[in-house]
C-alpha cells in the first residue's frame, strides 16, 4: 500500500476531514490532498507528526501494513 493510500485510510478511519488533519499538522488542506493524491510525499517530520496523531508507528504509516491486516481480518 502506498503512503498516499495509508494517509487517507488513517484519516478516514478517524473520521477526520482533510481540513481537520491539515489544521492539526499546521498545513493547508491542499497539501493533505496532494499527499493523498500521491503527487507530493510528506517530509519525514510531517510523516512523524502524522504517525503520532494517528497513534501508529511511522513504519506503519509509510507502509500501511497495519491497515492491510485490519482489512484482511474484517473479510473473514
Amino acid at each position: 500500500m502506498s503512503i498516499a493510500t495509508a494517509i487517507k485510510k488513517h484519516r478516514t478511519a478517524r473520521k477526520m476531514t482533510q481540513e481537520a488533519l491539515a489544521q492539526a499538522l499546521g498545513l493547508q488542506r491542499v497539501t493533505i490532498a496532494s499527499y493523498e493524491g500521491g503527487t507530493v510525499r510528506p517530509s519525514l517530520d510531517v510523516a512523524h507528526n502524522m504517525a503520532q496523531l494517528f497513534h501508529v508507528s511511522i513504519e506503519s504509516l509509510l507502509t500501511g501494513a497495519d491497515l492491510e491486516t485490519i482489512e484482511d481480518t474484517s473479510r473473514v
